[in-house]
């Protein structure tokens, strides 16, 4: 790979030598619907988003209808060895998948942003007031027996402020009735409150549990109201469930046995799904790299599921006023030095496209135009550098996870040190590159995912929202904080006040999109009815439902 890396890079130079720059012509955009899934035997033939909308696999014919029985085992990297009972602690750790056999949310969102009833059975919102009050349902019990109503909803939600795990946009939640609360908004309306109410950092947990075994043990022995109960944890190995025999779904779950493996290396995780023993697994969550989707997606027992997701971009520090990131006409160079088209075609596998914008097609906020900011040009990239004062480039850090696709982070830093930006790698841990982007900042570059989740508000909130901490270094562009207020204080989604957000991000070149980036399972074809890659979030998917039909 690192000789390939090589000659791509020696190829973006006899170009630029030649004088070759620009970009792939703009094509026009689809209106926004849900983000398609990837064939990816396609991607290839596909030069610009928005410009056709793939197909998803084909499923494997099923049997006459749900069989019982069985274990499903599914790779996770989520953090195994922190107490994962409760779901306001799990946020902050990086364990929220492995609350979903267990905990449930109020309500459900789909990828392309409708909203479904699940533990809440209708809501009314009250612009005025800044309230959203919803009705529960009034025949759940957790799993040990204690009762599901507004007093445990009105709990959990106190225990997550209290824990500073709960989104700004929400003060309290409140008891309105038995079997009745009100979710009070903070600083004005907004319309992203449903969506925050699907994410697993909000499942509701067993205030009883919590009551009479104390906040260690209910963090060790999770109880919630889903489909299935712990059984067995060995941190760092694996999460066992087993069946809720009553859980409140007539006839659900359907598997016996539900089980995470903790497995974070790729060639490990390539192996247990390729394997056809007994050390098996069935599902793979976001695979490291297109690469290993690639390598799966050959076996013929396995279905690989794709849709877009985001981008990668390169965030600079220029919050810093003594950064040169400082300056526009650097981050513009920076730009304009990344060849995407040469990246994506060699890294991507035809999973991943070069991105022109922050936000792919199918998603709100994704306009029509693609801009000439995002065209590869060294000669314009070098005179942009001499205009802020850098005729010889500058010396900086480039900090990246040490799980990060680090060919794809090479190519990037040598066709940067082309124009003379010379990047010192550093190498840290996950868990400090989060500290970097969300507590003390960061001078250099940082290669990130700008996540595009199925409320737009909730996107930006997840990356500029100040009260939150998120990319501290990164700056924040005149008029961005009027334009995020009139995207989220609208009754529905518009798609002007969308696109007013992004085109703001892009004129002031606030980070730089390079890749796009794709949500991914990989899945065995005895799997059925979990619809992996239709629910918004990561984490989402139907557990009860799920059967194997072998």
């Amino acid at each position: 790979m690192k000789r390939l890396i090589a000659s791509l890079i020696a190829l973006s130079m006899l170009l630029t030598v030649a004088g070759c720059g620009g970009g792939s012509q703009p094509q026009p955009a689809q209106q926004p619907e849900s983000p398609a899934l990837i064939d990816h035997t396609q991607t290839n033939n596909q030069s610009s988003p928005g410009t056709a909308t793939p197909a998803a696999p084909a499923e494997p014919p099923a049997a006459s209808g749900p069989k019982y029985g069985g274990l499903v085992r599914m790779i996770t990297t989520a953090e195994t060895a922190y107490p994962f009972g409760l779901p306001w602690n799990s946020a902050a750790n990086f364990s929220t998948q492995v609350i979903v056999p267990f905990g449930e949310c109020l309500v459900l969102e789909a990828t392309n942003g409708d909203i479904f009833p699940f533990l809440a059975t209708e809501w009314q919102t009250d612009m005025e007031k800044e309230e959203l009050v919803l009705k529960l349902r009034d025949d759940i019990y957790f799993s040990d027996g204690s009762k599901f109503n507004a007093d445990v909803v009105e709990w959990n939600f106190v225990k997550s402020k209290e824990a500073r795990a709960l989104n700004p946009a929400i003060d309290s939640v409140v008891k309105r009735g038995e079997y009745e609360v009100a979710v009070i908004m903070a600083g004005g309306y907004t319309n992203m409150i449903l969506n925050l109410l699907a994410s697993h950092s909000f499942a509701i947990c067993s205030k009883e549990n919590f009551d009479k075994n104390g906040e260690y043990f209910a963090g060790e022995n999770p109880v919630g109201t889903g489909p299935f109960i712990m059984s067995d944890k060995q941190p760092g190995s694996k999460v066992t469930y087993d069946r809720n025999e009553k859980y409140w779904q007539p006839g659900k779950p359907y598997l016996d046995n539900f089980e995470f493996a903790a497995i974070t290396d790729g060639m490990t995780q390539n192996a247990s799904m390729l394997s056809k023993g007994n050390d098996r697994v069935d599902v793979l969550n976001n695979p490291p790299s297109p690469e290993q989707l690639k390598v799966l997606d050959a076996d013929p027992d396995l279905t690989v599921w794709a849709f877009p997701s985001g981008t990668n971009c390169i965030w600079v520090s220029s919050m810093n006023e003594d950064s040169p990131f400082a300056k526009q006409e650097v981050r513009e160079a920076v730009s304009y030095a990344i060849d995407r088209e040469l990246v994506s075609d060699a890294l991507g596998y035809g999973y991943q496209k070069a991105a022109t914008q922050f936000i792919p097609a199918g998603y709100y906020g994704h306009y029509p135009d693609n801009r000439d900011l995002f065209g590869f040009d060294v000669g314009k990239s070098k005179e942009l550098l001499a205009a802020a004062g850098y005729p010889d480039g500058f010396t900086t850090t480039w900090h990246a996870s040490a799980s990060a696709n680090l060919d794809i982070i090479q190519a990037l830093i040598d066709m940067l040190e082309v124009i003379g930006i010379k990047c010192e790698l550093e190498l840290s841990e996950p868990a400090r590159i989060v500290e970097l982007r969300s507590v003390t900042g960061w001078e250099g570059i940082i290669y990130q995912g700008f996540p595009n989740l199925a409320s737009l508000p909730s996107t930006f909130r997840l990356s500029f929202d100040v009260n939150l901490n998120y990319n501290k270094s990164a700056w924040r562009p005149p008029g961005y904080t009027d334009a995020f207020d009139m995207l989220r204080m609208t009754p529905t989604f518009d798609q002007g006040a969308a696109e007013a957000v992004h085109n703001l991000l892009a004129d002031y070149m606030c980070f730089i999109p390079i890749m796009e980036t794709v949500n991914s399972y990989v899945v065995r074809n005895s799997i059925r009815d979990a619809e992996y890659g239709y629910w918004a979030v990561g984490t989402q998917w139907l557990v009860a439902d799920m059967w194997l039909d072998e």
